[in-house]
């Protein structure tokens, strides 16, 4: 007898199988989206790109989904739309179900869906205002345009400073002051000579800092640091109008009126 159960249990499996997949395909196909719902992972702490952009480059590629079957809705052109924009790192998008809404106020009754878009944004580690214009550098080392949707808290970039030079040689230094809470605090402005050497001017204290080429400088940073702690909490924080760290295992600081 549970032989015969069993040759029956599988000889009904295929077919509720094929039954539940139609039902489902012909369900799926009946599905209107009426919702797009965006949401800005890191929208708490950075506000780079507004739900409104995100909604607009979606309408002006001709791609939004509310109102269109959830069948018909591509989201990989979706993502592909959203990713053209220098902003925007990430972005997800997938359908979720719904239940059942009532169609331009009459007693029509259909399934619905919704799209939802996950959006991760590009985090700027600089402002560069150089030789290639105002822009932006991001944690990865790329481009970044510049926004009129926010103002950043950032070192700033400024003198004989490319694209190149700050992707290619300033970015490990970006990278670590980003990754340092006090030297990120610390430095208000990073000036490239014609040279390449680089003078950093800090928010605490009216001193110039020479840190020359990019060379070693975590040691040249920790040797300022000393000075920092043990030299100017007693003779002050304005006493120097230059502190050369240019020289290996040396700091040079230079007297007000010297």
């Amino acid at each position: 007898m549970k032989r015969i159960i069993k040759l029956i249990l599988i000889g009904i499996l295929p077919c509720y199988l094929a039954v539940t997949f139609i039902l489902y395909n012909n369900e799926d196909g009946r599905k209107i989206c009426n919702e797009l719902k965006i949401n800005i992972t890191d929208g708490n702490e950075y506000q780079f790109i507004q739900k409104s952009e995100i909604e607009r480059i979606i309408k002006q590629a001709s791609l939004n989904p509310v109102g269109k079957k959830m069948k018909d809705i591509n989201t990989d052109e979706i993502e592909a739309a959203l990713l053209k924009n220098q902003l925007i790192a990430k972005a997800e998008c997938y359908k979720t179900p719904g239940g059942m809404v009532t169609l331009h106020g009459d007693s029509t009754r259909t399934l619905a869906g919704a799209i939802k878009i996950d959006i991760t944004q590009r985090i700027p580690i600089l402002r560069v205002i150089g030789t290639d214009g105002s822009f932006y550098i991001d944690n990865k080392g790329n481009y970044m345009p510049t926004s009129n949707h926010f103002t950043l808290y950032l070192p700033v970039v400024t003198g004989h400073a490319d694209k190149a030079f700050v992707q290619n040689e300033l970015f490990e230094f970006a990278h670590f002051l980003q990754n340092n809470k006090f030297w990120n605090a610390q430095i208000e402005q990073i000036h490239v000579r014609a040279d390449k050497e680089i003078e950093l001017i800090p928010r605490v204290g009216n001193h110039l800092i020479l840190l020359g080429k990019l060379d070693n400088f975590e040691q040249k940073l920790d040797n300022l640091m000393l000075l920092y702690k043990k030299v100017l909490p007693k003779v002050g924080w304005n006493k120097y109008e230059a502190i050369n760290l240019k020289y290996e295992n040396q700091v040079i600081a230079t007297r007000k009126g010297e």
